[in-house]
């Protein structure tokens, strides 16, 4: 009789947790749902900002792209200068290393700075050259205005990834508040569990992290 009796509780006490983990479930998925719809909402409140920052974005990729190949070809210039430089100071120092060692000569040293100054006077021609394409470029009609508009877009777009609007605060302090609690009912569940009850119970709760909003109706 005790034997039935013990079966009898156990079997009570198995179905009471099992009913327990389907309840905290679904008040968990319940939850990080209307949390993760409040958070679409955001998003689709900011849809239209974005929008018009990436119209912008090719707005002004528009008006430098007739000057890309001219920047492009700068900048390919100064990487072949570079090496000539590079190249010219190794033969240099080469033979003055194979002619003294390394012991450095007046001739050695005045020909290092005529060297540098070759290079220097050519990396400011270069910038003289970059510079003027980029005036001409900013002197496009129009790129001040859009160049303006994109960064306070941008720095209304910041502003509301870093703070969330006051429309959205006390609905997201809500249900931040029930799913702290849900986190703590969560650890005091795991308690009655056995290991492989807690990894079935964990992988369910992953599951609904990842899509928190399957199988449940829309709003």
């Amino acid at each position: 009789m005790r034997h039935v009796a013990a079966l009898f509780l156990l079997t009570f006490l198995c179905a009471a947790c099992g009913q327990e983990k389907t309840r905290w479930l679904a008040g968990y998925q319940h939850t990080k749902c209307a949390y993760a719809r409040v958070q679409a909402r955001m998003q689709q409140a900011q849809a239209p900002a974005r929008a018009r920052r990436r119209q912008l974005t090719a707005q002004l990729a528009a008006q430098a792209a007739p000057y890309g190949p001219e920047l492009a070809a700068l900048r390919a210039d100064s990487s072949d200068q570079q090496h000539q430089y590079l190249q010219a100071y190794r033969q240099l120092t080469d033979r003055q290393s194979a002619r003294y060692g390394h012991v450095s000569t007046p001739e050695y040293e005045q020909a290092l700075a005529r060297l540098a100054q070759a290079r220097d006077r050519a990396l400011h021609e270069r910038q003289a050259r970059f510079q003027a394409v980029r005036r001409r470029l900013q002197q496009t009609p129009g790129r001040d205005a859009l160049r303006r508009e994109a960064a306070a877009l941008d720095r209304s777009l910041r502003a509301a990834t870093r703070d969330v609007p006051a429309q959205y605060r006390p609905s997201l302090d809500s249900l931040q508040s029930v799913l702290n609690r849900q986190g703590l009912e969560y650890q005091a569940l795991r308690q009655h569990l056995d290991a492989a009850q807690q990894t079935a119970l964990a992988a369910k709760r992953e599951r609904i992290r990842a899509a928190p909003c399957q199988g449940l109706a829309a709003d």
